[in-house]
């Protein structure tokens, strides 16, 4: 969005309060394992909505300039690849970049707070944001882009005397601290289930991993669809 309103015609100051260190890559593209892949393939995840092929040229660029070199693994067209968390974070942080040289064109700014926002309060005239630190903001609008939010990863005792924590899929460093061998439930199968079971791997755990999920359903593995057969060749009668 911040793209995107830099790309605008006038002069315009955006404040984008973010806690992380950087822009752009939030807590589904700060993972840094090539085994953590997008949800959907690159023809379907640009940033630009005026061009949906926007992803599958950066990454044609990316690839061809020494980027991701593990991408020659997966025989398909570069708009079907699943590109790794990380490097959609870059993508996604590049773009922004140069969005923001636009802008600055117009006099339009891009400013980083680093910051959590705990109040928002509203009415005819502006919109007033209450920060983590004490401080306080106003604006003319306001926009929710939370994403997602990131695991709880306070362990707690529970009176059973089974140790617990809630991990964050992505924190390979996190299930290094794990007993290697314990066993590890993950509530959900979709495709973060996959990202969870990948960092448990890199971490090298050995122990058992069950899923729990209300419908039972495992995601579809992609697969190449069969050659066609060239029926015209073949079929004589049909050539006749």
């Amino acid at each position: 969005l911040a793209a995107q309103l830099m790309r605008l015609p006038g002069r315009r100051r955006v404040l984008v309060i973010e806690p992380r260190a950087e822009l752009g890559r939030g807590e589904a593209y700060s993972a840094v394992e090539l085994g953590h892949t997008l949800n959907g393939n690159a023809a379907r995840m640009s940033v630009d909505p005026d061009n949906p092929d926007d992803l599958t040229q950066w990454l044609t660029e990316y690839i061809e300039a020494g980027g991701w070199p593990e991408s020659d693994r997966q025989h398909v067209p570069i708009s079907e690849l699943f590109p790794p968390r990380g490097i959609f974070g870059l993508y996604a942080r590049q773009r922004l970049a140069e969005a923001q040289a636009v802008g600055a064109l117009n006099g339009s700014t891009v400013e980083h707070v680093q910051a959590e926002v705990v109040d928002l309060q509203a009415d005819a005239d502006a919109v007033r944001l209450t920060l983590s630190d004490g401080r306080c903001l106003q604006g003319a609008f306001a926009v929710l882009a939370t994403g997602m939010f990131p695991a709880a990863r306070t362990p707690q005792t529970r009176s059973s005397g089974l140790n617990a924590a809630a991990l964050d899929p992505w924190d390979v460093a996190a299930m290094q601290r794990l007993d290697p061998q314990s066993t590890v439930m993950i509530i959900g199968s979709g495709l973060t289930m996959v990202d969870a079971v990948v960092s448990l791997e890199q971490a090298g755990h050995r122990g058992p991993i069950e899923v729990f999920s209300r419908h039972g359903l495992l995601p579809h593995v992609r697969r190449q669809p069969p050659a066609w057969v060239d029926f015209l060749a073949e079929d004589q009668d049909i050539r006749t």
